[in-house]
């Protein structure tokens, strides 16, 4: 069932657990490509992980939020993955299974991702694929990279950001 809330959050459940805060204005409004981040944590990541933070604007007005947390030595499916959909009318829904594949360069930096988001609400899951866009500098163990996206055929923009610990 759909939620409204005034900052869309999602909670990374774990030995620690750690929220993943946005703001949805800044997010919506983010014209310039710039790299500062559209979120805050709750928390710290233990070390030897990887975080990392999809934000996405769609032109249909909507907004996918995704946040993921595994060990730097575990399998990728080991990622402890949330997400969160913002409909244009302010309603979020938290999925309820985001699944996420991505295939890296020879720099071992994103190249292209595939996400399948599962809401309760819905039997087939919202479909999305991204491919970067541009790359930002790393900077402190974070490293960004600009995406164009598509969901449901709606094109979209959005940063997907990596912080090692």
């Amino acid at each position: 069932m759909p939620v409204a809330t005034e900052q869309p959050q999602v909670t990374i459940a774990g030995e620690a657990p750690l929220t993943v805060r946005w703001d949805l204005d800044r997010l919506r409004a983010r014209d310039d490509g710039g790299t500062t981040p559209l979120w805050e944590l709750e928390g710290t990541p233990p070390p030897d992980t990887i975080l990392r933070v999809l934000s996405a604007t769609f032109e249909d007005g909507r907004v996918l939020l995704v946040a993921g947390l595994r060990a730097i030595a575990a399998e990728h499916d080991a990622e402890l993955l949330v997400a969160l959909v913002v409909e244009p009318e302010g309603e979020h829904c938290e999925a309820t299974e985001t699944l996420i594949s991505t295939e890296y360069d020879e720099n071992g930096l994103p190249r292209r991702l595939g996400l399948e988001v599962y809401r309760a609400d819905d039997q087939l899951p919202l479909r999305v694929a991204a491919d970067r866009e541009a790359l930002g500098d790393a900077v402190d163990g974070r490293s960004v990279v600009g995406l164009r996206l598509a969901i449901d055929g709606v094109a979209g923009r959005g940063l997907l950001e990596t912080i090692a610990r």
